[in-house]
């Protein structure tokens, strides 16, 4: 059921970047350096945002992990296949980093470790930037 509303999701996100009229390579590259680009912003919201900011991209975080959990994968992932040959994902990087294998089965596996990784750190993140007494409040509790 949901692998079928998945697809329905990447074919009409397909169909309106194909009015674009934009070439295949074009549209793949830009949806690969989204792709790439979109943790990197997070994270700097997450070190430098407001409080608000952080729960909010906490917020959009937990619900772009479950979508990838309960559609069994990154739909962005799946709309960027629609427009290239090749099988490249945004974790084959860390992958390649740590010598593994190119497989779906590892790219899900370590997508989700990474994932969390992520929370784990984005916990103590939260603990020290905004926690009771945080250290950044407080510097003399490093004493």
């Amino acid at each position: 059921m949901f692998k079928e509303i998945k697809k329905k999701i990447v074919d009409k996100a397909e169909e309106v970047l194909r009015k674009t009229g934009l070439s295949d390579s074009f549209i793949c590259t830009q949806l690969r350096i989204a792709h790439a680009i979109f943790p990197i912003f997070t994270g700097l919201v997450l070190f430098f945002g407001t409080k608000n900011w952080f729960l909010f991209v906490v917020f959009i975080n937990i619900f772009v992990f479950l979508l990838f959990f309960i559609f069994g994968g990154c739909i962005l992932s799946s709309l960027e296949h629609r427009f290239t040959t090749d099988d490249y994902t945004v974790i084959d990087p860390l992958l390649i980093f740590l010598g593994l294998d190119l497989t779906n089965a590892n790219r899900v596996k370590y997508t989700l470790l990474s994932n969390i990784f992520t929370c784990f750190l984005t916990a103590v993140l939260y603990y020290v930037r905004f926690g009771s007494n945080t250290l950044l409040e407080n510097p003399q509790n490093l004493v």
